[in-house]
């Protein structure tokens, strides 16, 4: 996604890197739990004015501890794993 590596499950986007950041789709609770925390966590908004609403740029605080950025990435992934497959509209369908 603008030129930087993502991840999928199912076809759902679940986490990437963007610019200096490392993002995740969480769900509305873990999201509002790692939002309302001191750590530096916030929404995610690759364009300014365009924030993703699901997802948080992971702050620094997590990703240098490698136990709870893992844990962090497992609840994206779970979250993720449990939405319903994307499934890719055709050249013709988009237009």
């Amino acid at each position: 996604m603008f030129g930087y590596p993502v991840y999928f499950v199912n076809n759902n986007m679940f986490t990437g890197s963007h610019q200096d950041n490392i993002f995740i789709r969480l769900s509305n609770g873990d999201r509002e739990d790692i939002l309302s925390k001191s750590w530096g966590a916030r929404p995610f908004e690759p364009i300014k004015g365009r924030v993703m609403k699901e997802y948080v740029v992971v702050p620094d605080l997590i990703l240098k501890d490698k136990k709870g950025f893992k844990e962090w990435l497992n609840r994206s992934y779970k979250y993720v794993s449990s939405l319903p497959p994307k499934i890719k509209k055709d050249k013709k369908e988009r237009e």
